[in-house]
């Protein structure tokens, strides 16, 4: 009887272990509705002088931004924040993903213990237009930025490049 008890159970097992392995059991992972626009990006916070010449008044150098996709994972909206690089935002904006353009105005930061509102407007992410340190060709991000708590009234400009990981790249 034990015997037979084990042959069962041996069977049972085996079984499990080959229905296991079925690939048509493997989950399918999607790609976020923003892939092509969401990244990490290396940029730089500049300020136009009276001759319209753009220079990074605060010498804050390159500087770590990033976007990626809304909770409700839709193509038509994209989130852009410094996570405390720069000035401390995070905002939801408009992304026409065929044209690659986003903006927001009037939106405030999601930044909760920092409620500010930030406009951002000309956002353009271009294919293949950036270089990295190295020389590799990468996309670049350019856009303008308001805070409203910024007490010079400064409209940055905001532009740089994919970030690759790569060592040589790094800022």
């Amino acid at each position: 009887m034990k015997i037979k008890f084990l042959g069962v159970l041996a069977l049972v097992f085996s079984a499990g272990l080959f229905t296991a392995c079925d690939k048509d059991d493997d989950p399918k992972v999607e790609l976020s509705a923003a892939k092509d626009n969401a990244g990490e990006w290396w940029v730089k916070y500049e300020v136009a002088d009276e001759d319209g010449v753009y220079s990074d008044i605060y010498g804050a150098g390159y500087t770590h931004l990033y976007t990626y996709n809304t909770a409700d994972n839709v193509s038509d909206k994209l989130w852009v924040s410094d996570e405390h690089n720069f000035w401390d935002y995070r905002v939801k904006t408009n992304l026409d993903p065929g044209n690659r353009t986003f903006s927001s105005t009037g939106q405030k930061s999601a930044v909760p213990e920092y409620d500010i509102v930030v406009d951002i407007t000309d956002g353009k992410i271009l294919k293949d237009a950036g270089r990295t340190a190295s020389g590799k060709t990468v996309d670049s991000i350019a856009f303008f930025i308001k805070f409203e708590d910024d007490t010079d009234g400064f409209t940055y400009r905001v532009s740089g490049h994919r970030r690759t990981g790569v060592p040589e790249d790094e800022h």
